[in-house]
């Protein structure tokens, strides 16, 4: 199973860079055709959300129907509890990486997902027995 990162989604609905949107749609249509073995944590999707909302306000309704769509398509949202904080707080100290970062490695780590499909290859990498792959590659 593996978690799909914020800037993948991201890039899928955002054409602004024509080739990694591209492939980001792509990549997605072949998630779609295996159910169950791709998640997104909440932190995904409150990333998408914010980010959407930045760049342009007139895509709120097709965030909206971007938010319930994800929700089906991936076979589970994954939430984090006070756990995944503290152990998060202990990646950044240790690994060097970023909180959010950690926050969702930490995340993924209790919820037994070792793959994450993402474009930030450099600070993913940085956590044990985190496998990397950028799809947009």
């Amino acid at each position: 199973m593996g978690l799909i990162d914020t800037n993948i989604l991201v890039y899928a609905l955002d054409a602004v860079d024509k080739e990694k949107h591209e492939r980001a749609k792509w990549f997605l249509k072949q998630v779609a055709l295996r159910p169950g073995q791709f998640v997104v944590a909440m932190q995904n999707l409150r990333e998408f959300s914010a980010v959407m909302s930045r760049k342009k306000p007139v895509f709120s309704a097709l965030v909206n129907e971007c938010l319930f769509g994800f929700e089906t398509a991936f076979g589970a949202v994954l939430w984090d509890y006070l756990l995944d904080f503290q152990l998060a707080l202990d990646y950044c100290f240790r690994v060097k990486a970023p909180f959010w970062d950690s926050l969702l490695a930490a995340t993924m780590q209790r919820n037994g997902v070792r793959l994450i499909y993402t474009e930030n290859e450099r600070d993913f990498a940085k956590f044990p027995g985190l496998k990397v792959v950028n799809p947009l590659k």
